[in-house]
């Protein structure tokens, strides 16, 4: 009787605690609540911290490539053109940075079409400009030839100011980016008035007063303007996307890295629309002067 009785209290202790450590639903809601909540508090400075830790690999590489740009002016006393007059060789390949070479394959939205295409990695390679949305005429096992957009990595993730403010040279004193004089010689060093404040090199956006050209992600260069030599896009207002949506302008958070001739490293608030004002134009131009009457948008 007495060990019954013993028994009988363990049990009832048993019950006890077990009745004591279970959760109502109440507390699991709450529970849940919670941890939804911590989750949605984290979520922003992880991503925070991805794309930090991006950007650094991406100014990592600006950096080894204004680098290579410097040795080559000590060197050389004049800077590269932006592509050879021979044609056998751009500003990117005579820097004899290590690069490798990659093959990826773009996919129409629409048919079975593919399209292989290349580009540089190593020091070449931002690992944040995932490429632009370009037309492509391809045939539409459907309905035949077709316009559609497909999202390209460009050959080079970084761009070199070839040009300044002008493509064509309207005065006879060359061209005011790095790329070259209009009589074909090469920009010399002496040439650039304020190392400091000249852009050499940067992420591939080019810059609008045009809203809807501004942020335009180009290839190989960059300028203050984003029409002219770099094509009128007239894209299908279906299919047209605006730069500042592009994959690759939204992962950079609308920035761009910027080299100088200095070797200094500044970031450019792309969202911020671009007045082409005298101080932002002559970033552009080796003689420090805005030119504003050749800007070509």
């Amino acid at each position: 009787m007495k060990r019954k009785l013993v028994g009988g209290r363990a049990e009832a202790r048993w019950r006890k605690r077990g009745l004591k450590g279970a959760f109502t639903l109440l507390e699991l809601l709450v529970i849940i609540s919670i941890i939804a909540l911590l989750a949605a508090m984290l979520l922003p400075a992880l991503i925070q911290a991805k794309y930090a830790a991006k950007n650094t690999a991406c100014r990592n590489n600006l950096r080894q490539i204004s680098l290579g740009l410097s040795l080559y002016v000590s060197a050389n006393g004049k800077f590269p053109f932006g592509e050879s007059p021979s044609g056998t060789s751009d500003w990117f390949t005579v820097l004899e940075l290590p690069r490798t070479w990659a093959f990826d394959v773009a996919h129409a939205p629409r048919g079975t079409s593919t399209f292989p295409y290349g580009y540089f990695g190593g020091v070449f390679l931002c690992p944040l400009n995932s490429g632009s949305f370009e037309n492509t005429q391809i045939e539409n096992s459907m309905a035949g030839p077709d316009n559609q957009q497909v999202l390209f990595r460009p050959e080079v993730s970084y761009g070199y100011n070839h040009v300044g403010v002008s493509w064509n040279d309207q005065l006879g004193e060359g061209m005011f980016g790095l790329g070259g004089l209009s009589n074909g010689q090469p920009t010399p060093e002496s040439a650039v008035v304020a190392p400091s404040d000249l852009i050499a090199l940067g992420d591939c956006f080019s810059r609008s007063q045009l809203s809807p050209y501004d942020g335009r992600m180009t290839k190989e260069f960059i300028s203050p303007f984003a029409l002219a030599y770099f094509g009128n896009p007239a894209w299908d207002s279906r299919l047209y996307v605006n730069p500042k949506k592009q994959p690759g302008f939204i992962s950079h958070h609308g920035r761009a890295n910027r080299a100088f001739v200095d070797g200094h490293l500044n970031s450019e608030d792309m969202r911020k629309a671009f007045e082409a004002n005298d101080e932002q134009l002559r970033h552009w131009n080796v003689d420090n002067l805005p030119h504003r009457n050749l800007l070509l948008d």
